[in-house]
This record gives structure tokens, C-alpha cells and sequence, in this order.
């Protein structure tokens, strides 16, 4: 293998990262700017002020769980037809 056969890719490499850096630098030059303000940053909710403070904080705990059942759950999805094409993968 030489390094002609991995011109294309390189190219398409170096032109997805051109066109990302163009968007990126068009978007920072022409975009708005926010200006923000104490009534900007506010929550709205129903025209009303906000009463209390917010409900409590969940634990990462909670999260890491429910991303790791989400992960093993999509994994199981796998073992079905693992399990119904096996008896053609075994070596007999």
C-alpha cells in the first residue's frame, strides 16, 4: 500500500475539517450577539414569578444507573440473533 491509496481519504478529511472551521468562523464573525440582563436570565413561567426554590437535586448516581441500564438493555438487543444464527456459526 502506497500513500496514493490514502489521498481520497485524506482529502476528505482535510475538506470536512475546512468546511467545520469555515462554519465555525462565518457563525463568529456574522451571528448575533445576545445581551443579556437580570430579566433575560430569569426563568419564565406563566408570566408569574417564580415561588420557592427549586424541587431537590438528584444524585449522579441516579443517572450513571439509568445510562448503564440503557447501555445493557441495547445490548440484549444483540444477543437474539446472536443466539438464533448460532447453531450456523459453531464450529462442528
Amino acid at each position: 500500500m502506497t500513500l496514493e491509496n490514502y489521498l481520497p481519504v485524506l482529502l476528505q478529511i482535510l475538506l470536512a475539517i475546512g468546511i467545520a472551521g469555515a462554519i465555525l468562523t462565518a457563525s463568529h464573525i456574522f451571528g448575533q450577539r445576545a445581551k443579556t440582563n437580570y430579566i433575560k436570565d430569569s426563568a419564565y413561567e406563566c408570566g408569574l414569578p417564580a415561588e420557592g426554590k427549586p424541587g431537590a437535586r438528584f444524585s449522579v448516581k441516579f443517572y450513571l444507573t439509568a445510562m448503564l441500564f440503557i447501555i445493557f438493555d441495547i445490548e440484549v438487543l444483540f444477543f437474539d440473533p446472536m443466539g438464533v444464527d448460532l447453531p450456523r456459526l459453531s464450529c462442528q
